[in-house]
């Protein structure tokens, strides 16, 4: 099944249209699906019932943390900025000044200083 999602993942770099990426990830759903129930199961061979629970759930938040931490390396990797570019919540000083102007006298708080 890894050797399945390793090629379904790798062929996905070849993929020239919409239509394309949209079959390419409905494969790599149905082979990503094993991953989990997998995972539980190997913990179930090794761990006994009593501590299931808590390994089940580092598992599932480790893969959660991962997830969202993988977002800031993918932007600073595809665009090109420094990591305090990223995590900026405006994107510009003239988007500011833009949103400001906009919202009225009641966002002046926005404007540069």
């Amino acid at each position: 099944m890894c050797a399945a999602w390793g090629l379904v993942s790798g062929l996905t770099g070849a993929v020239q249209n919409f239509v394309g990426l949209a079959v390419c990830r409905v494969f790599l759903g149905f082979t990503e699906a094993a991953f989990f129930p997998g995972a539980v199961f190997l913990l179930s061979m090794f761990y006994e019932k009593q501590k299931m629970a808590l390994r089940t759930a580092i598992l599932y938040s480790g893969s959660q943390i991962g997830v969202s931490v993988a977002h800031f390396p993918t932007a600073i990797i595809a665009n090109g900025r420094t990591p305090s570019a990223v995590s900026s919540p405006w994107p510009s000083s003239s988007s500011r000044e833009h949103m400001a102007s906009a919202a009225g006298d009641g966002c002046s708080s926005l404007k540069e200083p």
